[in-house]
């Protein structure tokens, strides 16, 4: 009886220390697991079905509650990142400024590639179209982070 107690809360212990403290699922979840296996079925063979089951339904929410409550805890507060990133995805500075300007592929766009447009190099993307390196492009539109171009016909 004493050993399947043991067992029980050994299990519950690893099982807590898997789920709060150490990443990951590995040996330690599973000698939990093991552990709280062991001890259930030794109770369950020695004092009856009653009793395993019972050990069984309050050895779940007792799992639970103690993990819940470590992470409530000063010392789960410091697992976890309390920081939020804030602001919006229109806050990124929209290049609309671009919108008509010529510059150079300075790679092939098939579709994406690299732009000079103002003395900046810029990722670019055609809208579809096989840009040669070297031809003339200008900017069409604006679509999220991507600059979109056409061939303007000054190039090759």
């Amino acid at each position: 009886m004493v050993l399947s107690l043991f067992l029980v809360l050994l299990g519950l212990l690893l099982l807590f220390l898997e789920l709060a403290v150490i990443p990951g699922f590995g040996i330690v979840g599973l000698l939990g697991l093991g552990a709280l296996g062991g001890g259930i079925a030794l109770i369950w063979g020695g004092l009856g079905t009653l009793w395993g089951v019972v050990t069984l339904l309050v050895s779940i929410p007792v799992c639970a509650g103690l993990v819940v409550w470590f992470m409530r805890s000063r010392a789960g507060n410091r697992l976890v990142l309390h920081d939020a990133i804030t602001g919006h995805s229109s806050d990124v500075p929209m290049q609309t400024h671009l919108i008509g300007k010529k510059g150079t592929a300075l790679t092939t766009l098939r579709p994406a590639g690299t732009a000079l447009i103002d003395t900046e190099r810029l990722d670019v993307v055609s809208e579809g179209e096989f840009i040669a390196k070297g031809s003339e492009i200008e900017v069409v539109r604006i679509e999220g982070n991507s600059i979109v171009v056409t061939n303007s016909g000054g190039g090759v």
